[in-house]
């Protein structure tokens, strides 16, 4: 998930790795959104990066507080799916192998 972490003015962003992790989840993004992903994704990095207040956010977690407060949830959706996907996989993760 480092590649979503908002730390040094997003540099850890890697637009490949997210379109990988998206297409992982076949379920929550159909081949059209896919395609959508590729180019949401790259405007999204580039107005991060623009954004003095977003590159000082220290988490994910905050991250996703921050783009649902600037309402840009409705500009990225599927970034803000994959966003909030990364923040429950650990949890999901974290349940099944308690279960063991």
């Amino acid at each position: 998930m480092s590649c979503l972490n908002p730390n040094n003015s997003f540099s850890a962003y890697d637009k490949e790795k997210l379109i990988q992790l998206a297409e992982l989840y076949s379920i929550d993004f159909s081949i059209v959104e896919l395609v959508a992903l590729e180019y949401q994704v790259s405007t999204y990095i580039l107005n991060m990066r623009s954004s003095e207040e977003l590159s000082s956010l220290d988490n994910i977690a905050d991250l996703a507080k921050q783009i649902v407060k600037d309402k840009k949830d409705i500009v990225y959706p599927l970034v803000h799916r994959l966003l909030v996907l990364a923040l429950t996989l650990p949890v999901a993760t974290a349940t099944v192998e308690r279960a063991f």
